[in-house]
């Protein structure tokens, strides 16, 4: 069943990096988080995060998250949607397999959870998306779609599977000699779901366009207008041919020079690319005009939660203004909010007229 308004409304933390023990209740869809540098504000959305998507915003080993002289950590979290609610409770111990629950019955598969409760975030760091590396982009590609598409999700996993067993097998071929009927082999596995993969990111991205370009222009006050390319080597040449034009290539490197796993987004302002005219605003706006459009015309109607790291430092008056302009119209399952700065951010939201829970964190870091 798909949770089109997942409301959060009750999370309880345990050993969860800085945070001891702690549990909260929330009655209002938008929830502002203070507290000073290194309390634990960060740590509370990635709880949430983690929640939703069973892994952390940030880092890729879930023992890394385990508070210091512990060997565990708890997740409890209850989502209201629509009067029905559900308990998600993830259980992390050294040594053991990750258990997600939902309800109290465990997933035997974590990926069967990915998008029952959608997600997005953004924190500071983001920009690098915009600015520095393609894995980057790629990966906001994969999350963001996961979350609306189950067999992209399946399909990834399986490209990813097949694509490490064929670069073994390339990396062996080119030390002492290898069976190229196994070669053969991988490729015919991995032509269709590559083919998927590709389509998949294709109409992701040429539905989101729209979503962007209208939340940016009341960003920005209509000064340009945002674009995104979406390339990749399939967009010439489907798998099958792409592999045989560069097998020899693949040979001779040891490893898969071309596919889906090297795809990227180039985002430009007025048709030039925005690395190379961009303002650090402009690039703040785009970033969050991509986040926040990330689920612009989904069919099934899906509100995610948004989870927004110290944006109150990143943007100026009349930015924040718009932004609430544009979150207010309702595309939200509930809004959570990172500030040290207590007093600017609750006359920000309170000049915005919007009710909100204010949670204050007080953990040493």
């Amino acid at each position: 069943m798909i949770k089109t308004t997942a409301l959060l409304t009750r999370l309880q933390l345990l050993h969860y990096r800085n945070h001891q023990s702690a549990g909260y209740s929330f009655d209002n869809q938008t929830v502002l988080i203070n507290g000073p540098n290194g309390s634990g504000k960060t740590n509370l959305l990635d709880a949430i995060y983690f929640c939703c998507m069973c892994r952390s915003y940030f880092l890729r080993q879930d023992q890394l998250l385990v508070q210091h002289g512990h060997d565990f950590f708890r997740l409890d979290a209850s989502f209201d949607n629509q009067g029905q609610t559900d308990e998600v409770s993830v259980k992390v111990v050294s040594g053991r397999k990750k258990e997600v629950l939902l309800n109290g019955v465990a997933y035997e598969k974590l990926a069967d959870h990915i998008g029952q409760f959608p997600v997005i975030m953004i924190t500071p760091d983001d920009t690098r998306l915009i600015q520095q590396y393609a894995d980057e982009r790629r990966r906001f590609l994969d999350l963001t779609i996961s979350q609306v598409d189950r067999e992209y999700l399946f399909d990834l996993q399986q490209y990813q599977k097949v694509l490490a067993q064929r670069n073994a097998w390339l990396k062996q071929a080119w030390q002492r000699g290898a069976d190229k009927e196994v070669l053969d082999s991988l490729d015919k596995q991995l032509w269709p779901v590559a083919g998927r993969i590709w389509q998949a990111r294709r109409n992701f991205t040429e539905r989101i366009v729209p979503g962007i370009q209208a939340i940016y222009a009341r960003l920005s006050g209509n000064r340009e207008v945002p674009g995104i390319d979406y390339q990749s080597d399939l967009n010439h040449a489907d798998a099958a041919e792409l592999h045989a034009r560069t097998r020899q290539e693949d040979l001779a490197a040891g490893r898969t020079q071309a596919g889906v796993h090297r795809d990227d987004l180039l985002f430009t302002l007025d048709g030039e690319p925005l690395k190379q005219v961009a303002s650090q605003g402009q690039i703040k706006s785009l970033l969050i005009a991509l986040k926040l459009a990330a689920f612009h015309g989904d069919p099934d109607g899906r509100k995610p939660l948004l989870l927004l790291d110290d944006i109150f430092e990143k943007l100026d008056r009349k930015r924040m203004e718009a932004l609430f302009s544009v979150i207010s119209e309702g595309s939200w399952g509930g809004m959570f909010l990172t500030d040290a700065d207590s007093s600017r951010s609750q006359d920000i939201l309170r000049n915005q007229q919007v009710l909100f829970d204010r949670v204050v964190t007080n953990n040493p870091d």
